[in-house]
């Protein structure tokens, strides 16, 4: 039997207008990518290289590995000499205030026996360098015996020839090490515990203990002798320590 098909008019569709509420917030959208209002996201995620080696971020805590290497301080053994374990100790600190973003700038704090002159040329690059400056012993008045270490805070520093840039590189890095300064000499930070869990504990200007050519030498000092010829200049953040020692 044959069938008969009744043919139905459809009505035009009709769409109100409103406001959907069912977006994702834009602090939960990466940067840089748009929902559908047009509105951009606001949640930064790290590149792989902010972020410490083996530390998983992203989706789940999974998603990427970062890929920061932060020396292990226990790696330094109770043997190592005073210099090797006071410099290494401040670069972990430094490693250390980098993953707490303790600074306005990444310093990435590395380890190096050198002077001012042999550093080479960083470009635009913040390069903290630790660097040891002297050590001697001494005897306190009390006759007990010990060792200063003296500790430089390198920041080179490259110019360009736009004065206006220059300017505000000098800025940025001059407020950089007086961080560094100020991060170094707070109580939670100033002493630092070294493997053999002997103290270096941090020398003041007015501690007594340092002599005279010690205490005027620290603080935040310059460095502009490479300023014509290469156009460097390198801030430094002077800083010692005493550890008591048997002789």
């Amino acid at each position: 039997m044959a069938r008969r098909f009744k043919s139905r008019a459809t009505a035009g569709r009709h769409f109100l207008s409103g406001v959907m509420s069912q977006f994702t917030a834009t602090a939960d959208i990466t940067v840089g990518a748009s929902r559908g209002d047009g509105d951009a996201g606001t949640f930064a995620v790290p590149s792989e290289s902010d972020v410490r080696e083996g530390t998983g971020y992203g989706d789940g805590g999974t998603e990427f590995t970062g890929t920061l290497s932060v020396p292990d301080y226990t790696s330094v053994t109770d043997e190592a000499g005073r210099v090797q374990q006071i410099c290494e100790a401040l670069v972990a600190l430094l490693d250390a205030a980098d993953v707490a973003e303790a600074f306005y700038e990444t310093v990435g704090a590395e380890r190096v026996y050198t002077t001012l002159s042999d550093l080479s040329d960083v470009g635009d690059d913040v390069v903290v360098v630790v660097a040891p400056q002297m050590t001697k012993r001494a005897r306190n008045s009390n006759g007990s015996y010990g060792r200063y270490v003296v500790v430089d805070i390198l920041v080179r520093i490259h110019l360009t020839n736009d004065a206006s840039a220059d300017r505000t590189t000098m800025d940025n890095r001059a407020y950089l090490l007086e961080q560094l300064d100020n991060y170094l000499a707070t109580e939670n930070n100033c002493d630092l515990t070294l493997p053999d869990d002997a103290i270096a504990e941090y020398i003041e200007t007015t501690d007594e203990r340092a002599d005279e050519d010690i205490r005027n030498g620290l603080g935040v000092l310059w460095d502009s002798d490479d300023l014509l010829e290469k156009r460097q200049v390198t801030g430094l953040v002077r800083v010692a320590y005493w550890v008591d020692e048997s002789y």
